[in-house]
């Protein structure tokens, strides 16, 4: 179950925020950017976390991200969004890290990253904060899945589209 949060359409604002809250050069937008990224992941939990449970079948007992694919030093602006939250800081754990093989946005793999410790038994809310083709997610949820943990469900901040890739997205 992946549940995007909302359309991040290349080249518009939401997109642009996606892109600084962990890139962009300066300290302090960045941080403002995080902010309102917590704001929005927790707003929409408060709303909408019953009704994800219950699709999934199932309520999730720790929260993780999707790691950065670019074997990012220190901790992923993703991880201090999610702690900013209460109680969903208190649930995280960070439970994977890159693995063996390169996940692009075009080609999953079960190896593209590995449990860190032990996640058997785990009911896990997994949170990634884009959703292009879902190569990402679908690999760190098999990681987890591999290693025993319940994937309940995968929230994804931003949904990507671009126009140009189809008619439906045109239309969005």
């Amino acid at each position: 179950l992946v549940v995007p949060i909302s359309l991040s359409r290349v080249g518009e604002q939401f997109h642009h925020v996606l892109w600084y809250y962990k890139n962009g050069p300066d300290d302090r937008p960045r941080q403002d950017f995080r902010l309102q990224l917590a704001a929005l992941l927790a707003r929409f939990l408060t709303g909408h976390s019953g009704c994800i449970a219950t699709a999934a079948k199932a309520q999730w007992d720790t929260v993780t991200i999707v790691p950065s694919s670019q074997n990012r030093k220190g901790q992923h602006p993703l991880e201090e969004v999610v702690k900013l939250i209460t109680p969903l800081g208190t649930q995280y754990e960070p439970l994977l890290q890159s693995g063996s093989v390169q996940v692009t946005h075009t080609q999953a793999s079960d190896r593209g990253y590995k449990p860190v410790g032990t996640v058997k038994g785990k009911r896990v809310l997994l949170i990634d904060n884009t959703f292009t083709a879902g190569s990402h997610v679908q690999s760190a949820a098999s990681a987890l899945q591999r290693g025993g943990a319940l994937v309940v469900a995968s929230v994804a901040l931003g949904r990507v589209i671009k126009p140009e890739w189809s008619d439906e997205a045109k239309a969005l």
